[in-house]
């Protein structure tokens, strides 16, 4: 939608306004009023991406910076926000404190979009949800007065974790032997989640983001541990653009995402379709380890431009299902026991087709074990 205000005039509550898009919180009623609306071009659901980070910061030569060998000047951080989306982070932990002064933290915010305000908690301004905590609440933990308020905690972990890689200080030890790449930066940090994460939450964490780092005048390096195949990768997933309108709203303004972890995994295929032609591409599924889940698997595939062509689904069992350019269906397979439900459309994003396969079995009883063929005819 390109006027946000028509939204508001409605009752829903917009969020993040990006060029082309906004995010916004809405009933199921709200939902139905906004796709009648001729002005709103399209809607679509947040996906789900989650934490990856395994690189080594002792292979990252930030002992140089540290110790002045660069201009012959010491870079530590000083004067940066080093902002942290993840699972939030254990705000007690010493290495997070000034050096100097340990009742004193290095964190300026924490906005948990998790927990829902109460007492005199509130929300951050013009988000609407989720609790924001301030440097003086975390100060006023750390000393015993009061204590109690600050209801934020990593319960994965992989924040607190990655906010010690970007800009752990080491003080827990002394021989500050996990100091991290920016000791002496400063602090905000987005709890998105517990272990998987909204990609509105991350859009609206961004917008957050932006807004302290105006309000402080201070540059900001935004940290990402995460990552999904939600999307083309090719920059117009909505979550690549917040990213890019991040970067270029400011000068001094840096994200940094996860990129890697899935090499090896093998859950990439690229392929060819000549004209007049056919290609096929075979998904094997293991029999389930006790899996709780009634989803089977999903694959989507995206193609370099928006030309027609069909994709054919053949389940185990040798049911098809097969959609031409603009269908989306759900078929019953396996003898009733699976559903597989394909969608042959244009990408709002990229303007290119693409294909998506989801496959979802009845109940967990259900072994789904077998091998489906995607055959793409051209």
């Amino acid at each position: 939608i390109d006027r946000p205000e028509l939204l508001r005039a409605k009752g829903i509550a917009v969020q993040s306004e990006l060029p082309a898009f906004v995010t916004v919180w809405v009933t199921e009623q709200q939902l139905l009023e906004m796709a009648a609306m001729p002005e709103v071009k399209y809607i679509d659901a947040p996906t789900i991406v989650k934490p990856n980070n395994d690189v080594s910061v002792g292979t990252s030569g930030a002992s140089l910076l540290h110790a002045g060998k660069i201009n012959s000047t010491v870079y530590k951080g000083t004067g940066v926000i080093v902002g942290i989306m993840d699972s939030g982070i254990d705000w007690d932990h010493p290495d997070f404190r000034n050096a100097t002064n340990q009742a004193q933290s290095r964190i300026l915010r924490i906005w948990d979009q998790t927990l829902t305000p109460i007492g005199a908690e509130v929300s951050p301004s013009g988000l609407g949800y989720g609790v924001e905590y301030t440097q003086t609440h975390i100060n006023n933990e750390i000393d015993g007065t009061p204590a109690g308020f600050v209801r934020e905690t990593d319960i994965n972990g992989h924040g607190t974790h990655v906010a010690g890689t970007a800009a752990g200080n080491g003080a827990a030890l002394t021989t500050k032997k996990y100091t991290g790449i920016a000791p002496d930066a400063d602090l905000v940090i987005v709890k998105g989640g517990n272990g998987s994460f909204s990609s509105t939450n991350v859009i609206n964490s961004l917008t957050y983001f932006q807004n302290v780092a105006n309000s402080l005048g201070k540059p900001i390096v935004v940290n990402m541990s995460l990552g999904g195949q939600f999307s083309a990768h090719d920059g117009t997933d909505p979550q690549e653009v917040a990213i890019d309108n991040f970067t270029s709203s400011a000068a001094g303004r840096v994200v940094v995402v996860a990129a890697g972890n899935d090499n090896g995994t093998l859950m990439h295929r690229q392929v060819t379709l000549p004209a007049s032609g056919s290609t096929s591409v075979s998904l094997t599924v293991p029999a389930p380890s006790g899996t709780s889940s009634l989803d089977v698997f999903q694959f989507t595939i995206y193609s370099a431009n928006a030309n027609n062509f069909n994709a054919t689904v053949t389940a185990p069992g040798g049911t098809t299902a097969t959609a031409n350019a603009g269908q989306s269906f759900a078929l019953s397979v396996m003898g009733g026991t699976a559903t597989v439900n394909i969608t042959n459309g244009i990408d709002v994003g990229s303007g290119d087709r693409y294909v998506n396969v989801y496959v979802t079995r009845s109940t967990t009883a259900i072994n789904p074990a077998g091998t489906s063929t995607l055959t793409l005819n051209n």
